[in-house]
């Protein structure tokens, strides 16, 4: 009987060493395919970043250009209604002496016809 017990733990033994050892082995076969996965997911994440990178820079390059555009298109307008505004304003000083020799001339003829009676 002691023999038996003696086999049956040298057997279970053997189990236990033989099924650490595909332990071992499903362990570092796992690790080595995490690895590689985690190498690819790395790549593939750095070829997105990139792109989004440059994406970003185009972006940034079209509304840096769009807002000169702006600018530009802006400072034509502000031009423009600036001297439409010296226009009017030296039409405004025109009325202005045109009103005033009205009313001389309409004040003369007044007195002309107050004082001529």
């Amino acid at each position: 009987v002691e023999t038996r017990l003696k086999e049956n733990i040298s057997k279970v033994k053997e189990d236990v060493a033989k099924t650490e050892a595909r332990l071992k082995e499903n362990i570092a076969e796992t690790k080595a395919a995490l690895k590689e996965e985690i190498s690819k997911t790395e790549a593939g994440l750095k070829g997105e970043i990139s792109k989004l990178k440059e994406d970003i820079t185009k972006t940034e390059v079209r509304l840096t250009e769009s807002i000169a555009e702006t600018k530009a298109s802006l400072k034509e307008d502000i031009s423009r209604v600036r001297e439409g505004l010296a226009q009017l304003k030296g039409e405004m000083v025109l009325m202005k002496w045109l009103m005033g020799l009205i009313l001389a001339t309409l004040m003369s003829l007044v007195m002309k016809i107050f004082f001529m009676h």
